[in-house]
């Protein structure tokens, strides 16, 4: 008869989980002192998701001998599977730092970073990986995400289509080329990778999703719009399609038609800032200022440490005259951050209706020393120099703001 441990074995190459766990509980009873029976155990009771007994079995396992880099790894994995990002970044740290050219705990590590929206580390560690192994479509792709989402779009471009020659039918690579070409704004292009994108995904929502950025870039909104139709059609509990089609609608000045679909993507998301944040705009752009109110507040009560969900409740509570808590708010978003130039620009705002005019003036000067392009802040700030008697200050202000709102 066979040894126990080698049926297990033969069992977990078949996928028959279950009974390999039986095999090995039996071989660990007769070699308890062997921690690769425990490492396969718990590779077992992880490939069942019985995560918490497979990490019971990789720490008997360690407990025996730690000095096999394996372990951390699936430990690394098996608490990233628990929720705990903390403990699995921890394990890769030190997995890295006693054997620096393990290839996998670069990638890895490469993806916790990416999922923690650390996107420069991630980087660094998808390139650790390729210069110890050599590209491969799957890491190039992932370094192409990262880049993307620093806004690195032609570097993000480059990757995704050295993916492809190595695999031309990947199917994320190609739709990182599609992102980064939107992002480059060579919308033509990127519609006709999206269109090979659409059949290559078997017609998946974010295929639609990513043609319509383009489309959208390319203002063909009709196109646009059909493609969010299907993308919600094909997957109706998601909150960000729901928030796109409402956006595009609002573009199209469609704004009740927006409003029913962002009603949609907050009752599947309550707890989104950034929808509330976006039905406050479409709201305030009808003047219906106190139902936009009523959003901008629940982003506050969300995320009260965000300074923009301050900034926007702000800017409506001027809106409807109501000066005071609208500074109130302007100074808890600038005690949160003083590197905004609207923040200091809607209070100078504040001040002006107040006509306390030299703290205007300070206010706009503020917010142009943080923005040299900030048309609005010399527009007004011109109009104070106006009010002052400083008639050249607000001749030179006006002639600025009107250059930089022509060059758009």
């Amino acid at each position: 008869m066979l040894p126990f441990r080698i049926i297990g074995n033969i069992l977990s190459g078949l996928n028959q989980y279950e009974l390999s766990v039986r095999y090995y509980t039996v071989a660990i009873k007769i070699y308890p002192w062997n921690y690769l029976l425990y490492y396969k155990r718990g590779l077992a009771l992880d490939s069942l998701e019985r995560h918490h007994e497979a990490l019971e079995d990789i720490e008997r396992a360690m407990d025996i001998y730690n000095d096999n880099p394996d372990l951390y790894l699936k430990r690394s994995y098996i608490y990233f599977c628990l929720d705990n990002i903390k403990k699995s970044l921890s394990d890769l740290d030190y997995l890295i730092k006693k054997w620096p050219k393990h290839p996998k705990a670069h990638c890895d590590r490469g993806a916790v970073y990416m999922l923690m929206g650390n996107h420069s580390k991630a980087i660094d560690d998808f390139t650790a990986e390729i210069n110890l192994t050599g590209e491969s479509a799957e890491t190039l792709t992932y370094r192409s995400a990262c880049k993307g989402n620093l806004n690195e779009f032609k570097s993000a471009l480059a990757d995704a289509e050295k993916a492809l020659i190595l695999e031309p039918d990947n199917e994320n690579a190609l739709a990182r080329k599609v992102a980064a070409l939107t992002g480059l704004e060579k919308f033509e292009a990127a519609v006709l990778s999206a269109n090979k994108l659409v059949p290559l995904s078997l017609c998946a929502a974010y295929a639609y999703d990513l043609r319509a950025d383009a489309l959208e870039g390319y203002n063909e909104l009709e196109r646009a719009l059909k493609d969010r139709q299907q993308a919600v059609k094909l997957d109706p509990k998601s909150a960000p399609y729901w928030n796109y089609l409402a956006l595009l609608y609002f573009k199209m000045g469609k704004s009740k038609t927006a409003i029913k679909c962002f009603n949609k993507a907050i009752k599947l998301d309550p707890v989104s800032t950034v929808l509330r944040i976006n039905r406050g705009g479409v709201l305030t752009s009808d003047e219906n200022f106190q139902k936009a109110f009523e959003d901008y507040d629940a982003a506050v009560q969300i995320d009260g440490k965000d300074p923009d969900n301050y900034y926007f409740r702000a800017n409506v509570l001027l809106e409807m005259d109501r000066p005071d808590e609208c500074e109130r708010d302007i100074n808890m978003a600038l005690k949160l951050t003083k590197k905004d130039p609207f923040y200091f620009y809607l209070r100078g705002k504040v001040h002006e209706k107040r006509i306390d005019l030299k703290k205007a003036l300070t206010d706009y000067s503020k917010a142009i020393k943080l923005d040299p392009k900030c048309a609005r802040a010399y527009e007004r700030r011109g109009a104070v120099y106006y009010d002052l008697g400083e008639k050249e200050k607000a001749h030179a202000d006006s002639t600025k703001a009107r250059a930089l709102e022509a060059k758009g």
